[in-house]
């Protein structure tokens, strides 16, 4: 089992503080454009700041989404920047002959990062491909994803949430509150968007705090009921 303090440090992902944010960083973030703003994420390792930044929550939640692989085949991941998570799942599961991963971004850039991190991890840079997640219509057993429905501006993708619940049946999701809201609050937000496709939420991990930050990041499972 690979250890995920030792994953990280392999990985780069060390702890910081949104002190330590670059004037490049902070252009990204003003970006408005969906789009953009996530070419920008990946193209200046804005991405790999916000690993590092959520260093600590991240110790936690992703041995809790391992957790949630016990017994699953078949696992797909949307949305999966430059694949740390899905390296990590994958590194875990390597004694699963019958495990299947499939991780997909539409971002060049993001999967790039993914691929060489799959070959830092001895792993199949084939894992991870480039494809736009709203023309995808495989089904699998799980899904996976960090931050995958959340909206930067209204909260919860109400898109991506309509496309999921098409893909599977069972998903867990890593998301965060910056804030605005409390945590019953966002949690609710999840709870109530769902509940349009007939799948419940359960929230597993509340109140993981991100040093320096109002926000904190937790693990959401979805069902369909």
């Amino acid at each position: 089992m690979a250890n995920i303090d030792d994953f990280f440090r392999k990985n780069g992902v060390v702890p910081k503080s949104l002190t330590q944010i670059s004037d490049e960083h902070i252009r990204v973030h003003k970006i408005k454009d969906p789009k953009e703003y996530y070419r920008e994420f990946s193209k200046t390792g804005f991405d790999d700041f916000i690993d590092c930044v959520n260093y600590y929550p991240n110790r936690l939640l992703f041995v809790k989404m391992l957790e949630a692989l016990e017994g699953v085949n078949d696992v797909f991941e949307p949305c999966c920047g430059s694949g740390l998570l899905g390296s990590y799942l994958n590194l875990n599961m390597g004694d699963n002959s019958h495990f299947s991963y499939n991780g997909i971004d539409s971002s060049e850039y993001a999967i790039e990062k993914a691929k060489e991190r799959a070959v830092l991890n001895a792993l199949n840079p084939d894992l991870f491909c480039q494809e736009d997640v709203f023309d995808y219509e495989t089904r699998h057993e799980l899904i996976v994803g960090r931050h995958v429905v959340n909206n930067r501006y209204a909260g919860v993708n109400r898109p991506m949430v309509e496309k999921l619940c098409t893909l599977s049946d069972h998903m867990f999701f890593i998301q965060t509150n910056y804030g605005n809201m409390s945590d019953d609050q966002c949690v609710d937000m999840y709870r109530d968007e769902f509940a349009k496709y007939d799948f419940e939420v359960e929230s597993l991990i509340q109140k993981v705090k991100v040093p320096s930050t109002m926000s904190f990041s937790f693990v959401i499972e979805v069902t369909k009921q």
